[in-house]
């Protein structure tokens, strides 16, 4: 994200010195590589961001997770910047949302949860939550 404030912040730079570049052509050429430049990036971190959390939804499934309303779950995580936030919240709330995790053979693999959460990078507090909502549910 520092990126595009500081491409941001260039653009802005360039605009006030618009009046200082003798050639309009060249002047519209900068400001556009930078407009490309940081939707092209932009475009990319949305990309990289809705991978990870599809990515990890399904190292959850393949622990024996159930997600129960998934579509909201999915829907939830694919708007924000930061789907971990979002998930952290999620896992606190998920019941007052009408979200539920359930374990799909009735036993909690805590080593693939533990797998799952620690290779997406997601906090320790946020594991033990969600294990605690689904031992709640079994």
């Amino acid at each position: 994200m520092k990126i595009l404030s500081r491409l941001r912040m260039i653009k802005q730079i360039l605009q006030k010195c618009k009046r200082n570049v003798n050639d309009e052509a060249n002047w519209c050429v900068i400001v556009n590589i930078a407009d490309i430049t940081a939707i092209a990036m932009e475009k990319q971190m949305g990309s990289l961001n809705k991978e990870s959390f599809e990515e990890f939804l399904e190292s959850l499934k393949q622990a024996g997770i159930d997600i129960i309303n998934e579509r909201e779950v999915r829907e939830r995580l694919g708007e924000v910047r930061s789907w971990r936030d979002a998930f952290s919240t999620i896992a606190r709330h998920c019941d007052r949302i009408g979200i539920s995790f359930k374990c799909r053979n009735g036993t909690i693999d805590q080593t693939g949860i533990h797998r799952a959460f620690a290779a997406y990078q997601l906090p320790e507090q946020v594991e033990k939550q969600f294990a605690a909502n689904l031992e709640a549910n079994l």
